[in-house]
């Protein structure tokens, strides 16, 4: 599933990793991240509570992790490197009109 538009626009971006982007022929035959995929999984507007009950148990397993200094760091650069990579897009759909 898709949670927001932004990881839908940088798995558009990304491809699917078959074919290079430069390549338009592969490219177009292997572009199945449009916006009608996005719509279908953005779950609009609803939110999946099927499974909350492990919350707890989930959100102390992830404390534990955590709480690994290396764990923690990594998972820091992942999400500076994601943010990045949402600015980077974001800076190219504003100069494509």
């Amino acid at each position: 599933m898709i949670k927001t538009l932004d990881s839908y626009l940088l798995r558009q971006a990304r491809g699917r990793g078959a074919a290079a982007k430069a390549e338009p022929e592969a490219a177009a035959k292997n572009n199945r991240h449009t916006m009608e995929y996005f719509a279908l999984r953005a779950g609009r507007g609803h939110r999946e509570t099927s499974i909350s009950h492990y919350d707890p148990q989930v959100d102390a397993l992830i404390a534990d992790l955590m709480a690994d200094p290396a764990i923690a760091a990594a998972q820091a650069a992942c999400e500076a490197a994601h943010a990045a990579a949402i600015a980077v897009q974001a800076a190219g759909l504003d100069g494509e009109d």
